[in-house]
């Protein structure tokens, strides 16, 4: 193992509804939607692929279909623990 080992983000499980969530780090192969939330223009479109992302890893079993039709009550909950994860706000907010 690789000295970079060491600073891989840490991933967080929340409670949705009655599911149990992992909400892994994003990567270097999604940096350039990191860098996008800065973007008004961006932000939204941004957040809801990092949402479809983030639910495709934690459920890969999961459709397209299934992920369009979450509730929203709990989309927003969900897209700011993945903020949070991903250190786009601080933890505290």
């Amino acid at each position: 193992m690789s000295d970079l080992k060491t600073l891989e983000g840490k991933s967080k499980t929340i409670k949705l509804g009655e599911l149990e969530v992992e909400i892994k780090p994003r990567g270097l192969e999604d940096f350039d939607l990191l860098l996008n939330l800065s973007d008004p223009e961006k932000k939204a479109e941004t957040i809801k692929e990092l949402l479809r992302r983030t639910l495709k890893d934690a459920f890969p079993d999961s459709t397209d279909e299934e992920i369009a039709s979450i509730d929203p009550k709990y989309l927003d909950e969900l897209s700011m623990e993945i903020l949070r994860v991903n250190g786009a706000i601080k933890q505290d907010e």
